[in-house]
């Protein structure tokens, strides 16, 4: 059997845990299933009340445009 030094066993089980932590929070978290996938390759996705979608409902944002209206292309690039 191989015998490590204790503390080679410490700092390899601290860079498994933080590997682990690491993964699990860069990784973004995608709800409902894909359905389909369309010709240019977007995931078509379904709720679970089987209304399917492409952008994610949450990262829709709601209301009318601000006050100024929309800015054109022009003005983005000054």
């Amino acid at each position: 059997m191989l015998h490590r030094d204790p503390r080679t066993n410490f700092m390899l089980m601290l860079a498994l845990i933080l590997a682990a932590i690491l993964s699990s929070c860069c990784v973004e978290q995608k709800g409902g299933a894909v359905v389909e996938t369309t010709p240019e390759g977007l995931e078509i996705r379904q709720t679970a009340e089987g209304e399917r979608y492409l952008v994610e409902p949450s990262k829709l944002a709601s209301g009318p445009p601000p006050k100024g209206g929309i800015s054109s292309i022009d003005s983005l690039n000054s």
